[in-house]
């Protein structure tokens, strides 16, 4: 049946992956966007700590690129939405919050203990508690500028 389907799914992206039985592929999307959540809530905390610390956060990111603290964040999501302060990458706070969930359910309900995935939902949970809903997740990055009093951008 996935082969039969494919060339359809082939014109909605370009990777496509046979996960398993039914529900494997809401499973995986969750884990996906888990580590997304993970990497921009890092990379922010990560930037706000260098920017006041004196560094340059487009160096920073420079660096971050071409050393083992790479990630789809310095890569893409910092360069295009956070240093130039656009923050439009289109994924909603909340839409994201709503895969932690499912993560966090799933982890329960498998009995597998996700410490970092707490503190994840902790911080996303805050930004919907200060309306940051309708934002970019990228927006993370402002809240915890906030805390950190500091502006990354460059």
């Amino acid at each position: 049946m996935v082969e039969q389907c494919r060339p359809m799914f082939q014109t909605m992206g370009k990777n496509v992956f046979h996960m398993g039985e039914t529900g494997s592929g809401h499973t995986m999307k969750a884990v996906n966007n888990f580590l997304s959540a993970c990497s921009v809530a890092a990379t922010s905390e990560a930037l706000a700590l260098a920017t006041k610390a004196g560094l340059n956060p487009r160096r920073v990111v420079d660096v971050l690129q071409v050393s083992t603290g790479r990630s789809c964040a310095t890569e893409l999501k910092f360069p295009r939405f956070v240093l130039p302060r656009t923050f439009d990458d289109g994924w909603r706070i909340e839409l994201l919050s709503k895969d932690l969930d499912i993560l966090s359910q799933l982890a329960r309900d498998l009995r597998v203990p996700m410490f970092i995935d707490s503190t994840v939902q902790q911080i996303f949970g805050f930004a919907l508690s200060q309306g940051y809903g309708q934002e970019g997740h990228t927006s993370i990055a402002r809240l915890i500028e906030g805390w950190a009093g500091v502006k990354v951008e460059g």
